[in-house]
């Protein structure tokens, strides 16, 4: 019984200090992108910005973009600067489609990560 507890308890400590560790890593990838200027707003969406994340739930993200910028362009480089293996999911929309419905479930919980290439403190 006190292997079992213990094995419980270390898999308990790894698991936290892996998700410590992917906060982190999302931080940094989060500050890169802002400081990028890619887009003039990101947003974090879906289960983190909901609160009803697991500690191995991906990080989705909307980046909003200028009406004259290129999607694919810009997904592109949001790609280049992701530095591991980290679970995110990025969604490029532009300016005017924010208020879209097609897009309003998904951002009713948004939680605001910059603006304007400033990035907020979390």
């Amino acid at each position: 019984m006190q292997i079992h507890n213990d094995l419980k308890t270390r898999f308990y400590i790894v698991m936290m200090e892996r998700v410590m560790e992917m906060d982190k890593e999302f931080k940094v990838f989060i500050d890169n992108l802002c400081r990028s200027g890619l887009g003039k707003e990101v947003y974090l969406v879906g289960s983190r910005a909901r609160g009803d994340n697991k500690p191995y739930s991906d990080y989705d993200i909307v980046v909003v973009i200028d009406n004259n910028q290129d999607h694919i362009d810009v997904a592109e480089k949001i790609q280049l600067l992701k530095k591991s293996k980290l679970p995110i999911d990025v969604i490029v929309i532009k300016e005017n489609d924010v208020e879209d419905s097609i897009y309003n479930e998904m951002m009713k919980y948004r939680k605001s990560l910059c603006k304007h290439h400033s990035a907020i403190q979390r």
